[in-house]
């Protein structure tokens, strides 16, 4: 077997920033992934298929201590990843500089002074632990990248390894775990008390049934004798490091940003008709939770609400504890709760595909009250409204699109009828891509056939499946393995373009250089189009933004799920010169189960401070249900899973059709989809919600 000492790299999973913006897994082989669904191994075949991926080889260079699991290149990759707010993790200690989270941990390991040990709650477990809090609350202090020493997310196979909190005592140092965890692996357990010499020692660790207190656990700890009596105390001074400085490497990456940018810039007005912008919307006092941002930081500063968003989420995360415990009356714990996602099994028989079942037809839906009624329906009364933004335009309008779409224009929150206007309903737009994918599911695939083949061809595939937009996604690479071109590029937009007369948005491969040269020249040469170009982020909004000012285009704004930075970026770009109304949100998102509800609740929060009046989150919101959803195990794999899971297709429709359903609940005016049922679905579910 291998050991973390018999490799020379670890690897990286950086698949949670979407929602945790600043956290990151380190992969060791004797360390698996906190959300239990990666090990080395894992990351390592994953890195062979996407060099670029979430998943990156860290070579392990210096090692300064092997005890608590200190190397150069740990050390280096954690801090760059983590964008500077996590200095450096051990990889063996909870006490000293333990590993971040993201809330798709499998269990929470949390250290209990009052017995020198540790105690395991399983993400299923709902009562209460000893710490008088529950793991809702608990994991708010171990979520979101904030690292707390005494406080961990792990996988739970992790606790069999040899290194688990090896630095602190080991699998000796647990006290007390959930029932459910006990009894789901006695048997593992059993094998590591074997190898710590103490055959007994499951039964001397206390659970849910037998320990409910501290006080409990104190006097349990004592009758059995466990081995922590005799072990020591925990806590540790933290030794310092003698770490190499890394060479610092002259960034010009911000300087040939702006010099393209002003490159463009010049030609603002070129063939571009004079547009007036409409009034702003109506002003409103700030709002609480869209506090308005700082200007950017200089460059290779860390930009102060990254730090200040750390510290708030830990005091918001003691502040539930608080309440758990009943220190803070009233107070709404819904604001704390970390994203959490169940457990991702690793093995099960290969499941045989099944012919769906028929669609149950539903009732039409009652009105609450009849007519007569004396009741009266609460109403909130809003300030603002979401701008209306345009994509496409027609060959009068300077384009060659058969007619455009419409996006935003609501004066309440999603389908509140009753309370205000909702003139244009969510639209549903399917990706396509300039070649066929390499990394698509074998039912997407399947479904689309020989359509993938050329982009044209798949643009009226698209267009016959019921697409409203097309998404046409470049690649970083063609075929043969070498670097988009921007002729490429071009050759592709233009087969899109000719094909459908759908309204087109396109985006890069999602890497700021090639996102930069390939749609400066798509947005050149498609000038009039409206296309919708993305995406505009912190490192490249200037290029992009540039472009579509000069040459008619739309830009999509798109940042971590945070309701600051989204508003922030939007100030940045508009302050550039782009008018609002030349903008679409992308607050991203997660798939259901992989930080859906996190997303939800930010786009949730985008949209009240948008009908409060805050003019900088009154912009369209467009997310991509159907990528996230289909990078899933349960959407793209059959086998491997468990028989409980049931027939893969009906499983990978339901996943990608309830997330974009429940996002355009939470606002979305555009979902991005890639299965033609799913795209059946969402419609209908729609026009249901319009009251069609």
């Amino acid at each position: 077997d291998m050991t973390d000492s018999s490799v020379e790299e670890f690897y990286s999973c950086t698949l949670c920033q979407s929602f945790a913006p600043d956290h990151v897994c380190v992969v060791s082989p004797e360390r698996l992934g906190l959300c239990g669904a990666y090990n080395w191994l894992d990351c390592k075949a994953s890195n062979s298929i996407d060099p670029t991926g979430p998943n990156q080889p860290i070579a392990l260079g210096t090692c300064y201590d092997e005890e608590i699991g200190y190397w150069q290149g740990t050390i280096d990759y954690t801090k760059s990843a983590s964008h500077g707010v996590v200095e450096k993790v051990s990889m063996y200690s909870i006490m000293e500089n333990p590993m971040t989270a993201c809330g798709c941990f499998e269990a929470i390991l949390m250290y209990i002074p009052e017995v020198e040990g540790v105690i395991v709650v399983s993400r299923e477990d709902t009562g209460m632990t000893p710490m008088g809090m529950k793991f809702s609350t608990l994991a708010g202090m171990a979520g979101g990248g904030v690292q707390t020493p005494g406080v961990m997310g792990i996988g739970k196979y992790y606790m069999l390894s040899p290194k688990f909190i090896s630095a602190d005592g080991g699998f000796k140092r647990i006290v007390w775990m959930s029932k459910n965890l006990k009894d789901s692996m006695l048997m593992e357990f059993q094998m590591i008390a074997e190898r710590e010499g103490i055959p007994d020692l499951i039964d001397r660790i206390a659970d849910g049934e037998s320990v409910t207190s501290v006080e409990e656990l104190q006097e349990w700890v004592k009758a059995k004798d466990h081995p922590v009596l005799k072990m020591g105390t925990m806590q540790r001074e933290e030794k310092e490091l003698d770490v190499e400085e890394s060479p610092t490497v002259e960034d010009d990456d911000g300087k040939d940003v702006i010099a393209q940018a002003e490159a463009v810039i010049d030609r603002v007005g070129e063939d571009k008709p004079a547009v007036e912008a409409p009034p702003a919307p109506k002003a409103a006092p700030p709002v609480a939770a869209v506090q308005a941002p700082v200007a950017a930081p200089p460059a290779g500063e860390i930009p102060p609400v990254r730090a200040e968003n750390a510290v708030n989420m830990l005091r918001r995360a003691l502040a539930a504890a608080l309440a758990e415990l009943g220190g803070l009356d009233g107070l709404d714990l819904g604001e704390f709760q970390a994203s959490t996602a169940p457990a991702v099994p690793t093995s099960a028989p290969q499941q045989v595909i099944e012919p769906e079942k028929p669609v149950v037809k539903l009732e039409p839906d009652k009105a609450w009250f009849d007519d007569q009624t004396k009741t009266k329906i609460a109403k909130e009364n809003w300030d603002g409204a979401v701008r209306t933004i345009t994509l496409g335009a027609t060959k009068a309008e300077g384009g060659t699109r058969s007619h455009t779409v419409t996006l935003g224009g609501s004066t309440a929150m999603p389908f509140m009828h009753f309370e205000g206007e909702t003139p244009h309903k969510p639209v549903v737009a399917i990706e396509i891509a300039d070649r066929r994918p390499d990394d698509w599911a074998d039912l997407l695939v399947e479904v689309w056939g020989d359509a993938m083949n050329d982009p044209g061809d798949w643009a009226v595939a698209a267009e016959k499946a019921g697409a409203e937009v097309l998404y046409l996604k470049l690649s970083l690479n063609d075929a043969n393995g070498n670097p988009t071109t921007p002729e490429q590029a071009i050759t592709a937009v233009d087969k899109v373009l000719k094909a459908s007369g759908l309204p087109l948005v396109v985006f890069g491969p999602g890497q700021p250089d090639p996102d930069n040269e390939l749609l400066v020249e798509i947005s050149n040469k498609f000038k009039g189009e409206r296309l919708l170009l993305g995406v505009c982020e912190e490192k490249n909004y200037r290029t992009i933004a540039a472009s579509a000012m000069a040459d008619g285009q739309l830009v999509v704004s798109r940042t971590a799920m945070d309701v600051n930075l989204a508003k922030q970026l939007n100030i940045l770009i508009t302050d550039m010169g782009l008018p609002a109304e030349n903008i679409v949100m992308d607050p991203t998102t997660g798939a259901l189960g992989y930080g859906f509800e996190y997303g939800y609740s930010v786009m949730e929060r985008l949209r009240i401070a948008a009908l409060q009046g805050d003019n900088m989150t009154q912009f369209p919101m467009m997310v991509t249900p159907g990528e996230e959803c289909w990078k899933t195990k349960e959407s793209k794999v059959a086998e491997g899973v468990p028989e409980e899971w049931g027939d893969w297709e009906t499983r990978a429709l339901a996943w990608e059709s309830a997330t974009s359903i429940m996002l355009i609940e939470a606002g979305a005016d555009m979902v991005v989809l890639r299965h033609p049922e799913s795209v059946k679905r969402t419609k209908a579910a729609i026009d249901d919600l319009m009251g069609k």
